[in-house]
């Protein structure tokens, strides 16, 4: 792909140089989720019942950072796993239980760590 800015001079965009970028997802569940390669942010409904949100292996997202929220009021909780049972913030599994809470976690290829979480 070739770009044309203002001047009209030509050059190569950041996306020739990279390849092609990978879309990013915002998804809203009601059920148990795995958070797919496509998928950033995860938006969790539990009126019904509880969900588990289950993480990609930390050892192959080296970097990556996903963010998850409680959605609604709902008395059930939403519990956050890691596949393989890595750990996240030092525990086998994190909690979201009031309407509203986020937890933005990060992968240092050996588990996933809490970079905010309210």
């Amino acid at each position: 792909m070739r770009n044309l800015n203002p001047s009209g001079a030509t050059g190569t965009t950041t996306r020739d140089m990279l390849g092609s970028i990978p879309a990013s997802e915002s998804v809203i569940v009601t059920s148990d989720h795995a958070v797919t390669d496509n998928e950033v942010t995860v938006m969790v409904k539990t009126m019904r019942q509880a969900v588990t949100v289950t993480l990609p292996r930390a050892a192959a997202h080296n970097g990556r950072q996903i963010a998850i929220r409680k959605i609604d009021a709902g008395a059930n909780p939403v519990t956050i796993v890691a596949q393989g049972g890595e750990p996240i913030a030092g525990q086998s599994a994190l909690g979201l239980t009031a309407d509203g809470e986020f937890v933005s976690l990060v992968s240092d290829s050996q588990s996933w760590q809490t970079v905010l979480h309210f």
